[in-house]
């Protein structure tokens, strides 16, 4: 029974880890989107500067 337990403990331990991993990469992604988007990019994270590079 106490093993049950702890297998299932430790599978909502690995989701809570999974979960706040997940939260941390969209963060980084919306932070990133905005910094696109001030640089003159569009949605597909090409800016004006990078267009002009492969000009």
């Amino acid at each position: 029974m106490e093993e049950g337990f702890l297998e299932e403990e430790q599978e909502y331990s690995d989701v809570t880890r999974i979960e706040g991993c997940l939260e941390e990469v969209e963060e980084v992604l919306v932070e990133r989107g905005e910094d696109i988007m001030e640089e003159g990019g569009d949605i597909t994270g090409i800016t004006k500067n990078d267009k002009k590079r492969n000009e």
